[in-house]
């Protein structure tokens, strides 16, 4: 990422005011006219480590919108779903998975260890009679067996990209993708949504 502009006007703190310029990400110019900055706590470089590029661009073109963009994200993670009680590893889902019968056991417990696989943050819980996966304390991804299946849920699963159309349900946020034994299955697609859930919520950390 490289920042181009015309010598700066003032400082403040560390941070420049009335400077204009274009911001060059990736061979595409984004122009620029810097209103005013915020705090020296949300200087660029910091923003672009995080990977807000939409901060980047509004810190660097208007501080009302740029403050609008905090706040949105501060109300999102507020939002989100919380469960208290999670850790690296909860032993009362390797009990729940050795009571599972032998073949929907065997694919809870496949998917869930492949939930476990996004990263060294997946906490863990059983909630609501579900092995339960969180990053922190925000769950997104269960695995839930029934009568004659098994769930891989998502609780932020309206968000994600289905290409494959393999999620079910109409609530407002979650959905689950039925695993049958014996029916054909689409691997790669549920692996696709399982990671793309848990970089889902994991971004709303790094936003907020």
């Amino acid at each position: 990422m490289r920042v181009e502009g015309s010598p700066l006007l003032a400082r403040r703190g560390g941070c420049a005011e009335g400077a204009d310029g274009v911001v060059d990400l990736s061979r595409k110019q984004f122009k620029f006219s810097v209103i005013d900055l915020p705090p020296r706590r949300f200087a660029p470089p910091l923003l672009a480590r995080r990977g807000d590029l939409l901060g980047f661009l509004l810190y660097r073109a208007n501080r009302t919108l740029y403050r609008h963009h905090l706040a949105v994200n501060s109300f999102l993670m507020d939002a989100l779903l919380r469960f208290s009680g999670s850790v690296r590893r909860d032993p009362a889902i390797e009990t729940w998975l050795d009571q599972q019968p032998a073949e929907l056991g065997a694919i809870a417990r496949l998917w869930f260890a492949r939930i476990r696989e996004c990263g060294d943050d997946v906490l863990e819980l059983m909630h609501d009679g579900c092995a339960t996966a969180c990053i922190e304390d925000v769950p997104f991804a269960y695995v839930g067996v029934f009568k004659a299946h098994a769930n891989i849920g998502f609780f932020l699963g309206s968000q994600l990209r289905d290409p494959k159309r393999l999620l079910q349900g109409t609530g407002k946020r979650m959905r689950h993708v039925k695993v049958k034994p014996g029916e054909k299955l689409d691997s790669a697609a549920l692996t696709a949504l399982i990671d793309a859930a848990y970089l889902d919520v994991k971004s709303r950390f790094v936003r907020g």
